[in-house]
């Protein structure tokens, strides 16, 4: 899909976005963070699999709307537009949003409002595999972070521990 934005060009395959500026301003947004030393690019290229986040504000009469990128890397990338854009960017966030649900499980949020005021796509990483059903309830070492999780029998629950000291040497 092409679109064109507030003074912005947009490519999306369903793999990588591309996005241009045409105009010095827009390059800047666009590029996101600016590294010392290096040049700042006149296209910016971000894989789906880069992506780490994804929020969407609407345009209205009084503001812009604006598509915000965040990369794994930490990157930013503010891709603005009109309201008359709205559809097109509405689309790229639909787009967006269904690639990485095929690469990731997904959880939207919505905030300031009701959709499509702002939505926030957060990546969510995928639970732990469940231990044997054999295994009692317990505390157990939580293999996607610090701590233990606790494994209730049937399944894992929110539930974390920072952990366990280990016993003393005698």
């Amino acid at each position: 899909m092409s679109i064109r934005g507030y003074a912005i060009d947009v490519d999306f395959d369903g793999h990588t976005l591309r996005v241009r500026g045409r105009n010095k301003m827009a390059t800047l947004g666009v590029a996101g963070t600016k590294i010392p030393g290096e040049p700042i690019p006149s296209e910016v290229k971000v894989a789906i699999n880069d992506i780490a986040t994804v929020d969407y504000r609407d345009a209205n009469i009084v503001r812009n709307g604006r598509l915000d990128i965040r990369t794994k890397g930490g990157r930013r990338h503010q891709l603005h537009f009109l309201k008359k854009h709205t559809a097109g960017f509405a689309a790229l966030y639909e787009e967006l949003t269904r690639a990485l649900a095929e690469r990731s499980q997904v959880d939207p949020v919505a905030h300031e409002g009701s959709w499509p005021a702002t939505v926030k796509l957060r990546i969510v990483p995928d639970l732990p595999p469940p231990p044997p059903p054999d295994v009692p309830a317990g505390w157990y070492p939580n293999p996607h972070g610090p701590g233990q999780k606790y494994w209730d029998g049937s399944g894992w629950t929110e539930h974390t521990a920072p952990q366990a000291a280990p016993p003393p040497h005698w």
